[in-house]
């Protein structure tokens, strides 16, 4: 573009010079043109050169164009005028026309929508520059001075200091911070006009008398000091002050009492011990902390172990509360009207050396105020067998429904059999051992759970099916380690049977039925299936007791 510019100035120039000025030709002026400075000399000349290797025609425009306009082609060779602030159109960082340009990017970067706040910052956000606020503990001000917030500097953020030393100006005139150190014993003190450290100086204070102190009269005197005592106050020598006396009574805490007042000179206080309720501790609160009090003994005032039956008088023991326990005791009072727990016990078993016994007046007593008098024997109620039968060798005790008895021995290989109320007596098995039938128990729902339980003496079993159609049973209670019993169908239909389920979950696992193969068995209308307890079959959780079937239906 500047050099159409220069080219139209030359060729006006050419145009309209004065006819004194002419084109000087010479023999290599077919590629440039060449004209003169002034007058004749060629010392002075303007050249227009053509580009070396190619061709191309440049029209000019026809008129001179308005005052800083610029030469433009239209990319043809046609030039015209075009006033920059509109014609131009610019691209990059910068857009808009020449006259009316937006910076949208820096260096390509995007400039953020964010309108410029005075104070901010342009701060790059990765893709996009951004007006930001500068917050935290330095700010700064659109005139650009900078400012660190009030307690914004903390103790890690400041300059580090040497080892024993403190931070500040020594002088006594403004100025910058420095170490100020010192030595073992000494101390910070204003010396004339220096901060520093240092010893702390007694100069013209002289040693003072025995029983004086040092004193200050609060302005410029400062001396060793004795005491006089008059009857309201202490005057100071050399000080000219009275040092007014605390007067008034003592506070003791209540277990002391006091005699005397301390308000005249020479008085006194005699502080002695409290008259206190008898049989009462001084100590703190029973089971927790704080301010001791005279109080009655409790139990836990007493650490474990430490009374001893070495520490108790003759071993003679007198109970006046329940619940002790004694450890091979002597001989035992029991004193008062309370009822009382006796727990004995001996450090060694109890043996044919270690017994505890009474005499027979002593035992009948003992007896009758267990029962509440009226007999000898100590009753069911308070733990006794209200008998005094002897034990048969190999018999079996039983209740009368008053005391305690024994059947004999037996024979062996007999079992014990009971009709009912009455004494139990021995049997030979199978010879009049009989397990009688149930009542017909009544299945109604499509599936039984845990039927049962079963009670002791049934061995048969009658079921009755009332759904009109198969019914489910999964289990039955009560089983233990061989017992068995025969399952009747006692139903009236066809239909209404009854389905044994094989280890079926909706049961309790050791109530479950553990079926060979597997299978279900289906108990039709007068079928029998006889069943074993076995603790030893597998149910379904894998533990152990279920039923088995032991013969056919």
């Amino acid at each position: 573009m500047k050099t159409f510019i220069a080219m139209l100035a030359i060729v006006t120039v050419a145009v309209c010079a004065p006819s004194l000025y002419s084109q000087t030709y010479k023999p290599d002026y077919a590629t440039k043109l060449v004209l003169a400075g002034g007058g004749s000399s060629l010392v002075n000349t303007t050249t227009l050169l053509a580009p070396a290797g190619s061709s191309f025609t440049l029209t000019l425009p026809g008129a001179t164009g308005s005052s800083g306009y610029i030469l433009t082609t239209d990319g043809a060779g046609v030039m015209s005028w075009t006033n920059p602030a509109t014609g131009v159109v610019l691209a990059g960082d910068v857009t808009g026309n020449a006259g009316t340009n937006t910076v949208a990017k820096i260096n390509g970067v995007t400039l953020g929508s964010t309108a410029g706040t005075s104070g901010n910052l342009l701060i790059g956000q990765g893709s996009s520059w951004v007006s930001t606020a500068v917050t935290g503990d330095v700010t700064i001000l659109n005139t650009g001075v900078t400012a660190i917030g009030t307690n914004k500097v903390t103790n890690a953020q400041f300059r580090q200091s040497a080892g024993l030393s403190v931070v500040g100006n020594s002088t006594n005139s403004t100025g910058n911070v420095a170490d100020i150190t010192g030595t073992d014993g000494q101390i910070l003190r204003v010396s004339g006009t220096t901060l520093g450290f240092g010893t702390l100086t007694t100069a013209g204070i002289a040693p003072g008398a025995t029983n004086t102190f040092l004193t200050t009269n609060g302005s410029s005197t400062v001396g060793w000091t004795g005491l006089n005592i008059n009857s309201t106050n202490l005057s100071g020598n050399g000080i000219g002050t009275a040092l007014n006396v605390v007067t008034g009574a003592i506070t003791v805490p209540s277990i002391f009492s006091t005699v005397g007042s301390g308000n005249a000179v020479g008085g006194s206080y005699a502080v002695s011990l409290a008259s206190e309720a008898a049989n009462t501790i001084f100590a703190a609160p029973d089971a927790s902390a704080g301010t001791p009090t005279f109080r009655a003994m409790v139990t836990g005032d007493i650490p474990n172990g430490i009374v001893t039956n070495a520490k108790l008088a003759s071993s003679q023991i007198t109970f006046t509360s329940t619940g002790l326990t004694l450890t091979a005791p002597g001989a035992i009072s029991l004193g008062g009207t309370a009822n009382y727990d006796l727990n004995l016990t001996h450090s060694n078993a109890w043996g044919a050396t270690q017994t505890f016994q009474t005499n027979a007046a002593q035992s009948d007593a003992f007896v009758n105020s267990i029962n509440g008098g009226g007999t000898t024997l100590i009753n069911i109620a308070h733990g006794g067998t209200n008998s005094s039968a002897t034990p048969t060798n190999g018999g079996v005790a039983y209740g009368t429904g008053s005391a305690y008895a024994f059947t004999g021995a037996g024979n062996a290989g007999q079992v014990l059999t009971s009709t009912g109320a009455g004494a139990p007596s021995w049997a030979d098995a199978g010879a009049s051992i009989t397990l009688g039938p149930s009542t017909t128990n009544n299945i109604s729902t499509a599936t039984t759970n845990n039927f049962g339980p079963i009670v002791a003496n049934q061995g048969i079993i009658y079921l009755q099916n009332s759904t009109g159609a198969s019914s489910d049973l999964t289990g039955i209670a009560g089983g233990t380690a061989g017992r068995m019993i025969v399952l009747v169908n006692n139903s009236a239909l066809t239909a209404d049977v009854i389905v044994l389920k094989d280890k079926n979950a909706s049961s309790t696992s050791t109530n479950q039925f553990h079926l060979q193969g597997g299978s279900d068995i289906v108990l039709g209308v007068d079928g029998t299936v006889t069943l074993v307890y076995d603790a030893n079959a597998t149910n379904s959780v894998g533990a152990t007791g279920a039923w088995r079937v032991i013969a056919g239906y």
